[in-house]
């Protein structure tokens, strides 16, 4: 007899799972007991190997059928009740020493779509309670050749129940598993991450609900809960998400190797928070309306090859959604304060993209330049040394990719916003002149300026402009240096200048005419100046071939060396005192 019942369970169970699936189950071993297991049926099964679905295409993989399972041993209760109704109903489910592979093809196709559609009333009505699915060092691939995503991780351990009545399913999950490596796209993370998963979650007609999800990550704990609705035909989340981290520096070590090696995690350290909530419509790949605060404080880091931040502070959130009938998303930082070596820096705005980043960020900082230098400015400025203390208000169109270069593409349109910049030692180097045209167009204006700079020394490889209006109010400009540029032409930039002193170097051998600035051992074709007031002019200026003009500007006081083939000429001008001292070339002219 109990022979005959071990035959009746085997055929049973080939029956049913003939009837439900759509793939090839091989199972080289069986054995059943009923003494351990009563009132249920058990069984042992041995070598098991179940194939993918067919409809999945295993030749974009290896060019062989890839199974979806193969377990050493693969444990199953079946409920002896029902089974005396020639019914088979499973309970109880454990797998041991199994590789379990999750594929999609390049169509999108998942090897996992092995359940046939419910067609007969029978099957419609079949219950299924999967009171425990234990998974023992079991190693789980996913790869998806649509989207480049993989990963591959391995469950120590894990308790799970399934219970499954008509249209509704329950799951309950507690699982240890280690992530070793994942990639999306072209990024890549190769390092084990040590995951504990605890939650439940019921599954009906209309709608799935997610009780509070317990994810740690390296003893990081991250809460979820929420639902999906089938509101009109469509999936429509809501789900609030918490995060808190007690120490940054477990945050650092789960962060890439590449990464990480640009970290010193051993100096870092800090407290984040993270509240976030996530609705809308998700169906055809939409993403939902999403609201996340967070929180940063008590927090330093430093960089491996580069500053250290202490006392970082960030208060922010981001939002996106619709606006106007374009999606956009928001990033509004209400607090952003940090010491970066020795230099003080704080931070609040808003950044945001329709269709184009924009940005609108006040920043105050009181830097000394040659901590920043090598991380911030190479590309555009090397600051040797100075100090830099004001305030900035950044606008304008954000370009893609964001360098290192200073403001490069930051303030294409808008307003620098600066008071008492101090800058000593700071400009020996190369500009990138065509750069700079493109930071300070004729939309920028610099208001409440003073400037200074000592010993600068300006190399400008390109076209070197400046615009009407650029200096709003009037700032005061000590410049002590050169400046070589191709072709210079300032347009009406220095117009609300009170002071001037420079003894300033500018050579510019294809210029044609430089507007509206006191130039000093230049080499250009022409000089115009139009309405130009100053009440302190000294200048030194070599004129080879052609002509200086003066158009309507007046000068309390003027002290000039001309050295000039050409002709010094004053236009519709009052000037109050004027002495040249220099040894005045054949042929030079000054002309009132």
């Amino acid at each position: 007899m109990w022979q005959a019942k071990k035959k009746l369970i085997v055929q049973q169970l080939n029956k049913k799972l003939s009837e439900s699936l759509l793939t090839v189950v091989h199972i080289n071993t069986m054995q059943a007991t009923f003494l351990r297991t009563f009132p249920n049926a058990g069984l042992r099964l041995g070598n098991v190997s179940m194939l993918s679905g067919k409809d999945f295409n295993a030749k974009d993989f290896s060019g062989q059928d890839q199974p979806l399972l193969n377990a050493d041993l693969v444990t199953i209760e079946i409920s002896l009740p029902d089974l005396m109704r020639k019914k088979v109903n499973f309970k109880n489910i454990a797998i041991s020493n199994a590789t379990i592979n999750v594929y999609v093809d390049r169509q999108g196709v998942y090897n996992t779509n092995i359940w046939k559609p419910s067609s007969t009333s029978a099957q419609k009505e079949t219950h299924v309670d999967f009171e425990n699915i234990a998974l023992r060092n079991c190693s789980i691939n996913y790869q998806n050749l649509l989207t480049s995503h993989s990963a591959q991780a391995t469950i120590s351990k894990s308790k799970n129940a399934l219970y499954v009545n008509n249209d509704s399913i329950f799951v309950k999950a507690n699982v240890s598993m280690v992530l070793k490596r994942a990639a999306y796209k072209s990024l890549q993370y190769n390092k084990p991450l040590e995951i504990e998963i605890s939650s439940s979650i019921s599954i009906g007609d209309r709608d799935l609900v997610m009780q509070p999800l317990l994810l740690t990550i390296n003893k990081m704990p991250f809460i979820i809960a929420g639902n999906i609705n089938n509101y009109k035909s469509k999936p429509y989340l809501n789900v609030t998400c918490q995060v808190k981290i007690a120490d940054l520096k477990m945050l650092a070590e789960t962060l890439p190797d590449s990464l990480l090696a640009k970290v010193n995690n051993k100096a870092t350290r800090g407290k984040l928070i993270i509240d976030g909530t996530a609705q809308g419509d998700i169906s055809n790949g939409k993403l939902p309306y999403i609201n996340a605060q967070v929180r940063l404080y008590d927090a330093k880091c430093k960089l491996t090859k580069g500053p250290k931040f202490n006392n970082l502070e960030i208060t922010a959130n981001y939002t996106n959604g619709m606006q106007r009938n374009a999606e956009f998303s928001e990033v509004n930082i209400d607090n952003a304060s940090f010491d970066i070596n020795d230099s003080q820096v704080v931070a609040s705005g808003q950044i945001t993209n329709f269709s184009h980043p924009y940005l609108n960020v006040k920043l105050a900082m009181d830097a000394n330049l040659h901590d920043l230098s090598e991380h911030l400015a190479n590309k555009l400025v090397s600051f040797q040394q100075g100090h830099l203390k004001g305030e900035f208000l950044l606008k304008g169109g954000l370009q893609q990719p964001l360098t290192a270069k200073l403001f490069a593409g930051l303030i294409k349109k808008g307003e620098l916003l600066a008071t008492n910049v101090q800058l000593k030692h700071v400009m020996a180097g190369t500009i990138d002149c065509d750069t700079l045209y493109a930071v300070f167009s004729d939309a920028c204006t610099i208001k409440k300026l003073n400037f200074r700079a000592l010993d600068a020394n300006v190399q400008a490889t390109g076209t070197l402009l400046a615009y009407k209006n650029l200096f709003a109010e009037s700032p005061r400009l000590d410049f002590d240096g050169n400046i070589n540029a191709s072709y210079v032409d300032f347009y009406k930039w220095l117009s609300a200048f009170s002071y001037y002193d420079t003894s300033q170097q500018v050579k510019a051998d294809t210029a044609k005419r430089l507007y509206y600035s006191i130039n000093t051992n230049c080499s250009i074709d022409q000089l115009a100046i139009d309405e130009f007031n100053m009440t302190y002019f000294k200048a030194q200026v070599i004129i080879n071939p052609l002509e200086i003009i003066l158009n309507n500007s007046s000068f309390n006081a003027c002290q000039g060396e001309v050295f000039a083939g050409g002709m010094l000429r004053f236009n519709n001008s009052q000037v109050e005192f004027l002495r040249t001292q220099a040894d005045i070339k054949p042929g030079c002219k000054l002309v009132f």
